[in-house]
């Protein structure tokens, strides 16, 4: 089953749009997800996918950043069978990134 959603935040200093999916599997959750948004006033888009087990645990998440300069930047993090988290990340996350670390537990 998939469900999708479609939102627009319009706050006063940054505007974005979303679309966001969630597709439910036998042995997983996956989440997607397309941002365009007014990042610092700079048009950025970002591209995420968040996957789970069937009780909601994270298993990895993927998430790229890309400016209007051409400027990118990515994390990738993953959890092995020992639960510990790996990461792949090309330079300092930016604030947005940071912000989806934190949430990691939640989701």
């Amino acid at each position: 089953m998939t469900t999708t959603i479609i939102w627009e935040n319009n706050n006063n200093k940054e505007y974005s749009i979303e679309y966001f999916s969630l597709k439910s599997q036998i042995d997983m959750n996956i989440m997607k997800g397309t941002v365009i948004a007014m990042l610092g006033y700079k048009p950025t888009l970002i591209i995420y996918e968040i996957i789970t087990d069937t009780n909601w645990r994270t298993r990895s998440v993927k998430i790229k950043q890309q400016t209007s300069n051409g400027e990118i930047r990515y994390i990738y993090l993953d959890i092995d069978q020992d639960q510990n988290w790996r990461k792949s990340i090309n330079e300092r996350p930016s604030i947005f990134l940071q912000f989806w670390i934190l949430l990691l537990p939640l989701v």
